[in-house]
This record gives structure tokens, C-alpha cells and sequence, in this order.
């Protein structure tokens, strides 16, 4: 009886977590749903950069981002929504800043063969691409065959 009830709750407590899993980026205020998709986009194609370094390409967390990565493409795709250009790529800047500031701290410490550098120097290439891409073409989806 206590295994059931144990069992239960554990179940019930990740159904919670499941319904209340944070965004991937933070909503801004009056911003499009084109520009919201296109932070999206760019952040999962930066955490799977990161991840596939870390983890390698058949790895879980691998083939859950890349999915999740699938789904926020064709939904940019079907909204048809305006991307406010200036805004992703100050947003991608930003990011860019984070990263380069978080590699310092580890510059300190960590060889460049640390797993913490080669994530991060991948997610700063990522949104490298990513902010060429935005200033030039205005709109960013990656190439790499999901």
C-alpha cells in the first residue's frame, strides 16, 4: 500500500514538473510571436551545439533538444509572424556577452579541453551563426540535417 502511494506521488510530481517547465526564453513584453519563435529557435540551436560537444550526437538530451528544436522551426514556420530583426539580434548579443563572460571565469581555472569551455565556446559559435545569419538574411534556421 505505501509503494502504491509512493509510486502515485512520484508520478503526480512529474506530471507537475512537466506542466510547469519554464519557457525557453523569457517572454518580452509586446514582442511578436515571430520574434519569440526566433529567440526560441536560436537558443534550442545553442543548447543543442552545446550538447551534442558535451554528450555526443545519440545521447537523450541530444535527441530531445533536437526535437524540440523540429517543433520550434515548423512552428515559426506556420506562424508566418514578423520578426523584429533589431530586437533578436540585440537579444543574440546579449547571449554572445553571457557567454564570452562566463568563458573568462573558466579561462581562470579549465584548460580550453574542459568540457565547461568546448560547451561554451560551441554555444557562442552557434549564436555567432546565429547574429550573422539575422543581420544578413533576417531570419535564422539552422541547416544542420535535424
Amino acid at each position: 500500500m505505501i509503494a502504491i502511494a509512493i509510486v502515485i506521488a512520484t508520478a503526480c510530481a512529474s506530471a507537475h514538473a512537466q506542466e510547469s517547465a519554464p519557457p525557453v526564453v523569457e517572454a518580452i513584453a509586446g514582442e511578436s510571436a515571430g520574434t519569440a519563435l526566433q529567440r526560441e529557435v536560436i537558443e534550442r540551436w545553442a543548447r543543442l551545439s552545446a550538447l551534442r560537444i558535451r554528450f555526443g550526437e545519440n545521447h537523450a538530451d541530444v535527441l530531445g533538444e533536437r526535437a524540440a528544436l523540429r517543433e520550434a522551426i515548423a512552428a515559426m514556420r506556420r506562424t508566418r509572424a514578423r520578426v523584429d530583426r533589431a530586437a533578436v539580434a540585440r537579444w543574440i548579443r546579449d547571449r554572445i556577452a553571457e557567454v564570452d563572460a562566463r568563458l573568462g571565469e573558466l579561462s581562470v581555472s579549465c584548460s580550453s579541453g574542459h568540457p565547461d569551455v568546448r560547451t561554451g565556446q560551441a554555444r557562442r559559435e552557434a549564436l555567432s551563426e546565429a547574429l550573422t545569419t539575422i543581420e544578413r538574411r533576417g531570419l535564422f534556421v539552422p541547416t544542420l540535417a535535424l
